[in-house]
């Protein structure tokens, strides 16, 4: 006597349903953990990530089920048994190991590449000068390359011209932002709002700076 197969059972032979819940969570918490970065900054935390570290119990609860699953339904061949666990181990790896925020950043910098550039051209030709504490308030086009009320610092020492856009500010002294130097050498640190804890290369003479 034969039994009619029903959809579930050939989805769970095939592909498990703890399968498919793992990947639309998976999916879930990558998205927000990704969502959250591009909405912060380098100086303040992900805007997600009270919400993803309460995901990640969850994860860690799909992940000790996976381990179950793999035990009691042994008789099914381990290629279908473990793949609710490679999906969540997966998940975790992404969440632990991609640098969303470091993404997110040079996302940032690449779509406003050519406004920097262009105001770089500007200052280097003299067409635009700085008052006499070094600042440039940027017309309104490009105001948006500044946290600092639409002004960008200017620094020279000998023929090495120093640019600095301000990306964030928050307390005293604790300021990110690119870093323009004529030379491409690394700031010396006696540039405005120096010296810098971290500083990473973007392009040639580019660099994107935390100080505090």
């Amino acid at each position: 006597m034969t039994y009619p197969t029903y959809a579930e059972d050939a989805v769970d032979q095939g592909f498990p349903t703890l399968g498919v819940i793992s990947v639309w969570f998976g999916v879930l918490i990558v998205v927000i953990t990704a969502v959250g970065y591009s909405m912060s900054s380098p100086l303040g935390p992900s805007k997600t990530a009270p919400l993803v570290d309460m995901l990640q119990f969850i994860l860690l609860a799909l992940i000790l089920a996976s381990l179950f699953y793999v035990f009691f339904r042994a008789e099914q061949g381990l290629k279908v048994t473990a793949v609710p666990l490679v999906i969540n181990i997966g998940t975790l790896v992404i969440l632990q190991l991609v640098p969303f925020g470091l993404i997110w950043e040079e996302a940032r910098f690449q779509y406003h590449w050519p406004d920097y550039q262009a105001v770089v051209t500007r200052i280097e030709s003299s067409e635009w000068q700085p008052d006499g504490s070094g600042a440039i308030t940027l017309p309104t086009r490009y105001q948006a390359l500044s946290a600092d009320n639409g002004r960008i610092w200017v620094y020279q020492k000998d023929t090495t011209l120093t640019i600095f856009f301000m990306t964030e500010q928050r307390g005293l002294g604790q300021v990110a932002g690119y870093l323009y130097r004529s030379d491409g050498r690394p700031p010396q640190g006696d540039e405005p709002f120096g010296p810098w804890r971290h500083v990473t290369p973007k392009q040639t003479k580019w660099f994107f700076c935390i100080s505090g």
